[in-house]
């Protein structure tokens, strides 16, 4: 196995790609990702990663392709990594399966007459357009036929090896491509039919990387300017958020005994969850965090806003800080749900609340299966699993609201509103959207689907 810094700088993240069989560094080399630098694994003829580099990285998001899915699963397991996002791209857990991979007569038959004509053969079919094809051809692997016999044969006996079963639960989100004619989608969609964060784009095996990475990877300076320009137009254009906070409001009111003396809000927004706490609470100390912090009315003299990024604010928060730590409508927007719960659990003193809301398989699945964007939700029983030692989930709702609207341009115009819309690289134009938007009888829908979740810090014995 080999390892090689495709782009350095020192950062404090780090993308690794498994690539798939008969790859190299080089059609990789021209990935840039702002504040990340970017690692290529590639040729699996043996299992020897080194996870020395990987140390003093304080994030690592993992982008599995092809066989790469099954070979990062073996590194993960036996050098415990735990990454903050880990994404398999047209691949599978049963890489050689006629059911659930690559069909095995077409493995063999590959293994069998290897040679450069049908290697090239290959490539052609890794590619879905001329373009990809010429962009892959600038910056092919220089492989020799020997080596990738060793390594297909190599990949195969690992596999047949391996335990038969594969936990995806440590998947977070899964890319299949519509046209994948390395790995049949059909198969690909029986392996991955219980992950709930699938998505399909259109491209072949080999896709655009820049575009998904980027699309995966959330982008929250972007996040932070879509919502600090939709802020003015907010309050007007989001009743489903604005009903959100009030039921989490009534939720936690009814899990509270005692007055707290310390809250911390994380995306508040423009405050609809914090203008009902701090009526109740004045004499409490807030501080209120956002990527585009707006003034709120009402709230004590002494309180703090802070503008930044919630999930690394967290990170250094000393231990037993506040009594509640409380968001409403945000974390949907983190990179790691888990490792944020994690220091969130970290922060609250001992018997205090973490009070959330974020949404759930199927939220705004008009506008996902219309764009293919990226999947980011939750459902109960994960949030549940979720739960860091030394604390219990007291309180777990989820619902389900139906927006309808005039037609998708209204649709359109509510996510831009909302600040819903800061994903990167919608590849259609809005004349599209509304030609594919489906509409019904009573106009163009939109399903929000939200839960909530109530975690209490158990008191030390």
């Amino acid at each position: 196995m080999k390892q090689e810094f495709t782009s350095f700088d020192n950062n404090q993240r780090l993308i690794i790609i498994f690539a798939g069989w008969g790859m190299s560094a080089d059609p990789f080399r021209h990935l840039r990702v702002e504040d990340c630098d970017i690692m290529t694994v590639w040729d699996y003829t043996t299992v020897d990663f080194d996870p020395s580099p990987l140390a003093g990285y304080e994030d690592i998001y993992i982008f599995a392709w092809s066989f790469g899915v099954f070979m990062a699963r073996l590194v993960i397991r036996q050098h415990g990594i735990k990454p903050t996002l880990n994404i398999a791209v047209n691949g599978s857990l049963h890489p050689i399966d006629d059911q659930k991979g690559i069909p095995e007569v077409i493995f063999q038959g590959t293994l069998d007459k290897l040679d450069r004509r049908n290697l090239e053969k290959f490539y052609r079919r890794m590619c879905d357009s001329r373009e990809t094809y010429e962009s892959f051809m600038n910056n092919m692997p220089q492989r020799d036929i020997e080596s990738l016999r060793d390594e297909l044969i190599s990949i195969r006996d690992l596999y047949r090896s391996s335990d038969s079963a594969t936990d995806q639960s440590t998947w977070d989100r899964v890319i299949i491509a519509e046209n994948d004619r390395i790995f049949p989608p059909d198969n690909l969609l029986r392996e991955w039919k219980d992950n709930n964060r699938t998505r399909t784009i259109v491209s072949g095996h080999m896709p655009d990387w820049q575009v998904v990475i980027e699309q995966e990877i959330i982008d929250k300076r972007l996040v932070g300017e879509k919502f600090g320009k939709s802020a003015s137009r907010y309050d007007d254009n989001a009743p489903v958020q604005r009903d959100i906070a009030r039921h989490l409001h009534d939720m936690w009111m009814a899990h509270t005994t005692e007055e707290p003396s310390s809250i911390l809000e994380i995306g508040y927004g423009t405050g609809f969850l914090t203008t009902l706490y701090a009526t109740i609470w004045p004499l409490a100390k807030l501080s209120l965090w956002d990527l585009a912090p707006q003034p709120v009315e009402g709230v004590p003299a002494s309180t703090t806003i802070t503008a930044g990024d919630g999930e690394v604010l967290i990170t250094n928060v000393a231990a037993d800080t506040f009594d509640v730590i409380a968001s409403a409508s945000c974390v949907q927007w983190f990179q790691s749900l888990p490792k944020f719960l994690y220091h969130a659990a970290r922060a609250v003193k001992p018997g205090g609340l973490i009070v959330l809301s974020s949404f759930g398989p199927g939220n705004i699945a008009e506008v996902s299966e219309v764009t293919h964007f990226p999947l980011r939700y939750y459902s109960t029983d994960e949030l549940r699993a979720m739960t860091p030692d030394g604390c219990d989930v007291i309180a777990l709702e989820e619902s389900e609201t139906v927006l309808d609207f005039p037609s998708p341009r209204h649709v359109m115009s509510h996510l831009r509103n909302t600040g819903v819309n800061a994903l990167r690289h919608a590849a259609m134009t809005a004349a599209d959207f509304c030609r594919r938007y489906p509409v019904t009888s009573t106009g163009a829908p939109l399903t929000y689907r939200p839960i909530y979740i109530i975690i209490k810090k158990r008191i030390n014995e």
